[in-house]
């Protein structure tokens, strides 16, 4: 990584190939935390969640899925960079909005908002990771360098 990296270091200059790769490296670390909270969701699901029986199972599968593209990532598959920022941008916006939703619908008190607003920092930089990747892809796109998938 560079000296000149902002947002704490996790927003990366994309201005040659070797650090367009290194920001799809980057990337996949946002796929992987996706899929270990998937993981999560199938090992302990919610009480309070209406769950079928194949919930657990379609979160283990989502959950190896996710895994399986980080780490093709991380190995340097730009190709696949598109499809994952575009879903985590969803994910994202349903992890920001959601939460806030809930909380005026049941009329939440301070502390509450507090903390919904404190649980956002990890997606926050997650997001950063993931649409540096999506400018490192595009960065090597536009240059042509191959690209593996």
């Amino acid at each position: 990584m560079t000296s000149k990296a902002g947002f704490f270091g996790y927003w990366l200059p994309v201005d040659d190939e070797e650090s367009a790769r290194d920001a799809v490296k980057m990337s996949g670390l946002p796929v992987l935390v996706m899929g270990l909270n998937f993981v999560i969701l199938s090992l302990f699901p919610s009480p309070y969640q209406a769950t079928s029986d194949y919930s657990s199972v379609i979160s283990g599968v989502v959950a190896l899925v996710l895994i399986f593209v980080a780490f093709r990532i991380r190995g340097g598959h730009a190709g696949l960079v598109p499809g994952t920022t575009s879903l985590f941008c969803v994910f994202i916006f349903l992890n920001a909005v959601l939460p806030y939703i809930g909380y005026f619908l049941a009329g939440g008190r301070d502390l509450d908002l507090f903390r919904l607003t404190i649980s956002l920092i990890i997606p926050a930089i997650c997001a950063a990771l993931a649409l540096n990747g999506w400018r490192g892809w595009r960065w090597l796109r536009k240059n042509n360098p191959p690209t593996p998938y």
